[in-house]
């Protein structure tokens, strides 16, 4: 009976749901990409995408591969875009689709920045191109893009990393390489930035840094963060006291992108207060995705015996060594020899953004547009594009895109668009900080390289569980324990030198 009654309520509630989902939608008008139905009416879609995370969208295609297709929850409907063509006409279409709505919308819920503040961003006029975030626009193409803005934080970088990886030996035998990592990632990147009396400077700040970007995600979609995202909304908290310590004792030899902005900022009324809350919020791309991608290269690198003697070799062609007046070999690591000697390494970090890239680019749709001649997209509606899908096409990465393969980007002659790798986003909403964190990845890696050899204390390179967080690249869910033990004839003075102040590497997406 009890089994009876159990059954006649289990099709009872999928009736009611199957019912509810008819009558709520979305109705579809002609032309919207198709809707993609889940097998559990209603809530389907959302228990992949909590189960999934951003893999759902990279599962869902791989089963239909549908170009493009409409995702119903609740009523709403978002789009999602799974081939670079359509993603493509998106960009072509950038008055129509962009970014700039849902910047208010980031701040005031990752950042907790107040929603009057959050309105100044930009004035609502239907084209977004007015406001406080078209002068901060301005503002970093000035401060990061020009060679002189961009010198100075290069050279800030490099002037950070030397002394913490000089002191790889005080980390003893043996330790978590990727919370090695997340420490010299933090130092460096805070540090070129923020100058040296940066927050990350207190450990308790680092680590709540690090646990409010672990679980940022939670505040987009809770009603009561203080309750249900209890660890992201702590970790934001500490880290805005220690922003708000740095600015109130002000802000000395920060960058002069950081100093630019907080004079912007108070033009447009933000309090002190403010402005530590929003760079609470706001500092996480600074380092979110640097970490897990220096992480992956080493890891790809590192357990590719074949791979590490070859990189090794080229690394080793562009140091200098001399010796001091007392007899002190000085090494240099020369940087702008990294661009074009280097090919295999640069190679290698393409190669583990594309794979290990699960980010997803969003628009808001500002009038009802019509994609590649086919697709309609409407006004007030939100289109995602997953990098996993796009990055794994076939006809731009060949049979094995799945695989990890290095010479696929040593070919010049087959040049791919460059709308098929998304890890820096795409036009006109490019990573402003690319081609720094892109600086920082390499010269650690190349430093690491040319210096020292890495050993898992297990004997062998496992491949992590994932966890997904706020980055745009896969995050190891544990950490391994390595020994990192000094190559033969490498002892002495490391140095770093630039050189050309007009270096920029050749990123895919540019």
């Amino acid at each position: 009976m009890n089994i009876l009654f159990h059954l006649v309520l289990s099709i009872s509630f999928y009736l009611i749901a199957i019912l509810i989902e008819k009558l709520i939608g979305p109705h579809l008008e002609k032309d919207e990409p198709p809707l993609l139905k889940h097998k559990i009416p209603l809530i389907g879609h959302v228990l992949g995408l909590i189960y999934y995370g951003p893999n759902y969208y990279t599962s869902v295609a791989e089963k239909d591969r549908p170009p493009m297709f409409t995702l119903g929850i609740f009523g709403t409907r978002s789009y999602v875009v799974n081939t670079s063509q359509i993603i493509a006409s998106i960009q072509k279409n950038a008055r129509t689709l962009s970014f700039a709505p849902l910047i208010p919308y980031v701040a005031e819920r990752i950042a907790g920045l107040r929603a009057e503040l959050c309105r100044t961003w930009f004035v609502d006029d239907g084209t977004y191109t007015k406001g406080m975030g078209a002068e901060h626009a301005k503002l970093i193409h000035h401060t990061l893009y020009t060679i002189d803005g961009s010198l100075d934080v290069n050279a800030a970088v490099l002037a950070e990393l030397k002394p913490l990886m000089d002191e790889i030996p005080s980390w003893g035998d043996k330790f978590g390489i990727y919370k090695w990592m997340i420490h010299v990632i933090s130092q460096t990147s805070f540090g070129a930035v923020y100058g040296p009396d940066h927050p990350m400077n207190d450990p308790q700040v680092e680590k709540a840094f690090w646990e409010f970007e672990n679980n940022a995600g939670s505040l987009l979609t809770s009603a009561i963060p203080w309750l249900t995202a209890r660890t992201a909304w702590n970790g934001r908290k500490k880290l805005a006291a220690g922003f708000l310590k740095y600015y109130k004792a002000g802000n000395k030899q920060a960058s002069n992108f950081v100093s630019m902005r907080r004079k912007l900022f108070e033009e447009h009324g933000f309090r002190v207060e403010d402005i530590a809350q929003f760079e609470a919020g706001m500092s996480t791309p600074i380092l979110s995705n640097t970490a897990p991608a220096l992480f992956w290269l080493i890891r790809e690198i590192y357990s590719r015996k074949p791979l590490l003697e070859d990189i090794r070799k080229e690394i080793q062609g562009i140091i200098t060594t001399s010796v001091d007046e007392n007899k002190e070999p000085q090494h240099t690591l020369e940087v702008a020899k990294l661009k074009k000697e280097c090919p295999l390494l640069i190679a290698a970090y393409h190669e583990i953004l594309r794979l290990n890239g699960i980010g997803t680019s969003a628009r808001r749709v500002l009038q009802d547009t019509m994609l590649d001649n086919r697709y309609l997209v409407k006004k007030d509606t939100l289109v995602l594009m997953p990098f996993s899908p796009v990055h794994q096409e076939t006809k731009a990465w060949g049979a094995n895109a799945k695989e990890f393969d290095i010479t696929r980007h040593l070919d010049k002659e087959n040049r791919r668009p460059a709308v098929t790798f998304r890890s820096f986003g795409g036009a006109p909403h490019l990573c402003p900080g690319r081609q720094i964190a892109t600086l920082e990845i390499l010269c650690i890696a190349a430093m690491l390289i040319a210096r020292y050899d890495v050993e898992p204390t297990l004997g062998y390179w496992t491949n992590p569980k994932l966890t997904y967080t706020m980055s745009g690249i896969a995050t190891p869910s544990h950490d391994f324990d390595v020994s990192m033990k000094p190559l033969p004839g490498t002892a002495g003075n490391w140095n770093y030198r630039m050189g050309d102040v007009k270096l920029k590497f050749p990123l895919a997406s540019n």
